[in-house]
């Protein structure tokens, strides 16, 4: 198991409680997932606000180690 996953559950004693959180983590990366793949610019919304949107979802997912710097950099 990663060493960073472990941090997050190794505080929990029960399987069905390391399950739920094991959930929560792989959720919300899903879901960050799917805002960066469908993200498009909103017609009210200018060129610079749209690039700190996008900025925004990549800092969240490197965080997540889910994206490279190499996608990154091509924003």
């Amino acid at each position: 198991m990663d060493e960073k996953l472990l941090l997050h559950i190794i505080n929990y004693e029960s399987t069905k409680d390391t399950w739920k959180k094991l959930e929560s983590v792989y959720e919300q990366k899903s879901v960050d997932m799917l805002q960066w793949y469908s993200c498009q610019k909103e017609s009210g919304n200018d060129v610079a606000t749209h690039i700190v949107k996008l900025e925004n979802f990549a800092h969240r997912l490197q965080t997540l180690k889910k994206i490279s710097n190499q996608m990154i950099t091509k924003i």
